[in-house]
């Protein structure tokens, strides 16, 4: 089975078993981070895994709800997934969560989904096949300037990329990678977190963004390598090619 049919596949059963939780109370805990784990963040991780890894028995496997096993990083393949990001928003009953899942290559995406199960949205891509969204193809939308840029983010992050002519947008109930998904699909026009940010985080949608024509780094304007020994990422930018880089000129200037 082709690497894109079996996160389909994946995505889809994942799907079904969080919606079987949501809007039910599910049991919640709080972990040592202070974020919230639920039931069904550990139901979804474990029927993720056990259709990759059955299918695909010597990749390596990296979720932010297991233990972290060190043999993924002598692996040449490596999945890293975020059951339900969005996990405060799902405890809540909200519809802002969705579950990403992405193949790695040598730290390198080469194919990735990520559904919104509440919607029925999927993302979809392939390393050099672009991104679809339900089967049809997806672009980022781009441009030479900030100029009427919709700009999404939380507080911290509008604040470092405040310019006038930019439209920010507050998506403090939307998760990262949601937030990518937004990118990929042309309903936003940056997407920018500063501080520490978790691989599973970013990962998924970082494929969606680049095979839709947009550039994803992190926030000092570096390319990005997953599954390294300390999974984070130094915050992200994304935009479409042009549009990036008149952020990070941008951010290149002094702050008062």
């Amino acid at each position: 089975m082709p690497d894109v049919d079996l996160i389909n596949a994946a995505l889809q059963t994942a799907g079904r078993v969080a919606l079987s939780f949501h809007r039910k109370s599910p049991k919640t805990w709080n972990k040592q981070d202070g974020s919230t784990l639920t039931e069904a963040d550990l139901a979804v991780n474990e029927a993720l895994h056990a259709m990759i890894i059955q299918a695909q028995p010597n990749d390596g496997w990296l979720s932010e709800e297991g233990p972290d096993d060190p043999t993924r990083l002598q692996r040449q393949r490596c999945w890293i997934l975020d059951p339900i990001d969005g996990t405060r928003s799902f405890s809540l009953g909200r519809d802002e969560w969705c579950i990403g899942l992405c193949l790695l290559e040598q730290g390198e995406p080469i194919a990735s989904g990520v559904l919104h199960p509440s919607s029925q949205r999927l993302f979809l891509a392939q390393k050099g096949k672009g991104t679809t969204l339900n089967g049809k193809a997806v672009h980022v939308n781009d441009g030479a300037t900030l100029l009427g840029a919709r700009l999404a983010g939380r507080p911290p992050a509008l604040r470092r990329v405040a310019v006038t002519e930019a439209k920010p947008i507050d998506v403090s109930y939307i998760p990262t990678i949601a937030r990518l998904t937004m990118l990929a699909g042309g309903e936003v026009d940056v997407v920018a977190s500063v501080g520490p940010k978790h691989d599973w985080d970013i990962a998924p949608g970082a494929l969606l963004v680049t095979e839709a024509g947009g550039k994803i780094t992190d926030e000092a304007g570096l390319p990005m390598r997953f599954n390294q020994a300390i999974p984070r990422q130094n915050g992200l930018i994304a935009a479409g090619l042009a549009r990036h880089a008149a952020v990070m000129k941008f951010m290149e200037k002094p702050t008062s």
